[in-house]
């Protein structure tokens, strides 16, 4: 058993300066010999930081090597020792068994080996891997502990030599994949049809090929890594989708910018979805460039048909709904704004209350209505009964100013007949 004898020889503080050194975590020097020391039908073996083997789980080791040889055996861990008694015979049954143990430590410590990488906080979540997965796969292949801490951004492989060195392999290939690949995507269009609806297509990809894909959409940059055979066949997927893809430019002034995308980007999102295309605009001082991009010419020449629509202010309109469109004339500006409200909180409260659509001219004064009829018609008699008021105040400055030019005009006439005097 292991225990903690309350005595110990005379001689033990010479046999302690023989004791080995510390093995460190990249290599080990042994600064002495696993020789017993004698002392009255006992021997004493310094056993430097191995105890744990030496006594083995719930003590199986030092308690199987005493039923072996008949000796008995008392490990001191304080002074890093165990004490072999018995007969000559029974001490040297023991020490045979408990020398290999204390060598085949030293050799393991004398291979132990210690990496640190510091990769960043996401790639020590690939090697971590979803729920674990990951990282408990390579410790289990390669018998390499590995410490990962996504805050800090670093991992570390501990172990033997061969275990760590096998062990860093894996994690590069779980951070950076056995293959890499970069590719520029030629527009955000593009790149749309790669990510697909909710993300569907690139997850779609990297389920297929195995292989990961990783995209910088500010500089429209994909990165595909993992095997060698799985980047292949995620390059060609990739590929494939580029080069079934149709785009067509549209050069539009840029006072009809706001025309195509609509109030809250409703024109550019309904064009989108109801044409199955992408559409990116990209402003520049005179103009802008409206770039549609598509899987098919069908789907592309409707997206600009609809763009077109966008540009000359007709709304689409859907089966089953109509269109009224209402004209303030020469009316004041001031009406606009009075339809719109603050940050377009009032034609947004108009379009839920009644179902409709609708969209402000601010250049032309104007404004359209799109729903079912009876939706519409009420949503119009709603906002006449927002713009009667301001009507009727211009209606009233108006006969003023005209009143005061019949006065003026009177005024002039009067000093001709005087001058004529």
């Amino acid at each position: 058993m292991a225990l903690e004898p309350d005595f110990l020889p005379d001689d033990f503080a010479s046999a302690q300066s023989d004791e080995w050194a510390t093995v460190t975590k990249k290599t080990s020097k042994k600064k002495y010999d696993i020789d017993p020391v004698k002392k009255d039908g006992s021997v004493i073996i310094n056993i430097g930081e191995n105890y744990g083997a030496l006594i083995g789980k719930a003590g199986s080791v030092i308690k199987k090597i005493g039923e072996d040889s008949g000796a008995k055996l008392d490990v001191n861990k304080a002074h890093c020792v165990v004490i072999i008694t018995g007969t000559d015979e029974q001490i040297d049954l023991a020490v045979a068994e408990v020398r290999p143990i204390l060598e085949r430590e030293e050799a393991l410590k004398a291979n132990f080996k210690t990496i640190t990488l510091a990769p960043g906080s996401d790639k020590v979540k690939a090697v971590i891997g979803s729920k674990g997965v990951t990282i408990k796969g390579i410790q289990q292949e390669t018998s390499a502990k590995i410490d990962a801490n996504v805050d800090e951004g670093n991992v570390t492989i501990s172990g033997q030599s061969e275990q760590v060195d096998k062990a860093l392999v894996l994690v590069n290939n779980a951070m950076y994949g056995e293959d890499q690949f970069q590719m520029i995507i030629p527009s955000k269009g593009a790149l749309s049809f790669i990510l697909g609806t909710d993300f569907q297509t690139i997850r779609r990809l990297q389920d297929e090929t195995g292989a990961k894909l990783d995209i910088d959409k500010t500089k429209l940059n994909l990165a595909i890594s993992g095997s060698k055979d799985g980047v292949i066949k995620a390059k060609i997927a990739v590929n494939d989708i580029l080069l079934s893809l149709k785009t067509v430019t549209i050069v539009i002034e840029s006072g009809k910018v706001g025309a195509v995308y609509g109030k809250g980007g409703s024109v550019i999102k309904s064009i989108q979805g109801s044409t199955g295309t992408n559409i990116d605009i990209e402003r520049s001082l005179d103009n802008a460039v409206c770039t549609i991009v598509g899987a098919t010419s069908e789907s592309i020449q409707s997206a600009s048909i609809l763009v077109e629509k966008a540009i000359r202010g007709e709304t689409e309109v859907k089966a089953g709904e109509v269109k009224e469109s209402i004209d303030f004339g020469s009316s004041t500006a001031a009406i606009i704004p009075a339809i719109i409200g603050k940050k377009g909180q009032t034609v947004r409260e108009l379009e839920g209350a009644h179902g409709v659509r609708i969209e402000v001219g601010k250049e032309t004064l104007t404004c359209n209505i799109v729903g079912k009829k009876d939706a519409v018609n009420k949503a119009r008699a709603a906002i006449e009964k927002i713009a009667k008021p301001i009507l009727e105040k211009e209606k009233q400055m108006a006969a003023v100013l005209e009143k005061g030019k019949e006065t003026a005009h009177l005024w002039q006439e009067l000093e001709e007949e005087a001058t004529g005097w």
